[in-house]
């Protein structure tokens, strides 16, 4: 069923930020506006329980890492394009690829599950992941998403 994004989106950090992040400060941003802010709807179908795992598991690894956040959403043609850019210490997207297709170590800083589990969600819904990031410049995580 059709939805606007921004206020599922909206949800979807504010309960991060007070639930797992409540200790912490977090600043968030969308399309370079307050997290508070208006946007004018973006309205797609998309499957809200699929969505919030999707959005859950991106959003809490940046919060995780970083304490600035930009989330940027715009409409294509055919694909809604999401952009999650944190400030964190950024990460070596290689041995990230490596680690998610590859069983995981003993002893790992991370198995990386909420990164499969999101793949496997976007697999099924059509979407894509793909991921920019160098040691010291935070992450830059898109995720698209059919009209």
């Amino acid at each position: 069923m059709p939805q606007d994004i921004y206020p599922f989106l909206k949800h979807a950090i504010t309960d991060l930020l007070g639930l797992r992040f409540s200790e912490k400060e977090v600043k968030v941003e969308i399309n370079g506006l307050p997290l508070e802010a208006e946007q004018p709807p973006l309205v797609f179908p998309f499957e809200p329980y699929t969505m919030e795992v999707i959005l859950q598991n991106l959003l809490s690894n940046a919060m995780k890492y970083g304490d600035f956040i930009r989330v940027n959403v715009a409409s294509a043609r055919s694909w809604v394009r999401m952009e999650i850019n944190d400030n964190g210490p950024g990460l070596e997207v290689e041995k990230l690829q490596q680690r998610v297709l590859t069983p995981k170590e003993k002893g790992a800083d991370s198995t990386h599950l909420g990164l499969e589990v999101t793949m496997h969600l976007l697999a099924k819904t059509a979407g894509r992941l793909s991921a920019w990031s160098e040691p010291g410049a935070g992450a830059t995580f898109i995720l698209e998403f059919p009209k």
